[in-house]
């Protein structure tokens, strides 16, 4: 499993590449503590955990993700254990270290689309992909992801090539140029080969996986009392009419990486529906009568999209409410 190093991350999501509400740069910072996540391990009734987007990812930080409108308007306090990349596997691998410090009564998994697009040998540009745990991450190696993105520390040639990276994004020439080969490259070699993939037995697989590794976990939690609920992530075009998806589309999604996420997210709603020693929650199936306007990217979601899930999420804390 791999982890956040503490400290502030700084990202800035680019108008040029992200759905954001006012069409400008979005600053963020979000704050690592000394345990290595969002907040810190201490005694709590309550725990969510996740990937990017129980992280925050699309929010400027902390206190503008699930957890944060949890605590701030809702008056539920949450640890919000996500870390941005995190699939089931390293989600329970993170409770199990952890269950004796925090001593919860309720987990809520807020998850699902790594667990489905790691499946695949292509990423959501298309691009095959090589079978590294950080592939569908751009390509970056594992040593060079912890290096790059999760150290606060980096050379000068890391510096140097961050600085023309970001000098380049900016460039209207280097932009164009950059999605013309893209589209044609998209239109060539890398779909041809993606026809004879067989996109039956990896969905399949890959809910399998989730489940099975969820059995175990269910099995752990009941043993301690512990009630275990989960949540299956938004993907902006799951539970849409054909006529919608066809009138928005974010950059940086194929048809074919869509279609191959539908039909793994139906499989898995279906399955968690009748999962036995569970709460299911199909928030995923809810934000589709939502405007698509609340993400940010495919799986992200802005301010307002976060605030309008911690809403819907205040419920299954609803005796800690009634309590407070």
């Amino acid at each position: 499993m791999f982890n956040i190093q503490p400290g502030n991350i700084k990202l800035t999501m680019s108008k040029q590449y992200y759905n954001l509400p006012d069409n400008n740069d979005l600053k963020c910072e979000f704050i690592i503590n000394s345990d290595g996540y969002l907040d810190k391990i201490r005694a709590c009734n309550n725990i969510l955990i996740g990937g990017s987007t129980a992280f925050g990812t699309g929010s400027t930080g902390n206190f503008e993700n699930i957890t944060g409108f949890l605590r701030e308007k809702h008056h539920i306090d949450v640890l919000n254990l996500a870390i941005p990349g995190w699939n089931i596997e390293q989600e329970i691998i993170a409770l199990l270290r952890n269950i004796e410090a925090i001593k919860p009564k309720k987990i809520v998994f807020f998850n699902g689309a790594n667990n489905l697009a790691f499946g695949l040998p292509f990423n959501y540009h298309n691009e095959a992909i090589s079978p590294d745990v950080f592939a569908f991450y751009c390509e970056i190696s594992y040593a060079d992801a912890v290096n790059q993105h999760f150290n606060h520390e980096s050379n000068f040639s890391q510096r140097f090539k961050s600085l023309t990276k970001e000098a380049l994004i900016h460039s209207v020439i280097v932009r164009t140029v950059y999605r013309l080969l893209r589209k044609k490259k998209s239109n060539g070699t890398i779909l041809e080969k993606n026809e004879s993939i067989d996109f039956e037995m990896l969905s399949n697989m890959a809910v399998k996986n989730y489940l099975e590794w969820l059995k175990i976990f269910v099995d752990i939690a009941s043993s301690r009392g512990i009630s275990v609920h989960c949540v299956l992530q938004p993907y902006y075009v799951y539970g849409r009419s054909p006529e919608e998806i066809k009138g928005y589309n974010f950059y940086n999604v194929n048809t074919l990486f869509d279609d191959y996420m539908i039909k793994a997210y139906e499989k898995l709603d279906s399955a968690l529906s009748a999962f036995e020693g569970i709460t299911y929650h199909p928030i995923c199936r809810e934000m589709s009568s939502e405007s698509v306007g609340y993400f940010t990217d495919p799986v992200h979601l802005n301010r307002a999209g976060y605030e309008m899930v911690a809403d819907k999420l205040k419920n299954i804390f609803k005796e800690e409410v009634e309590a407070c």
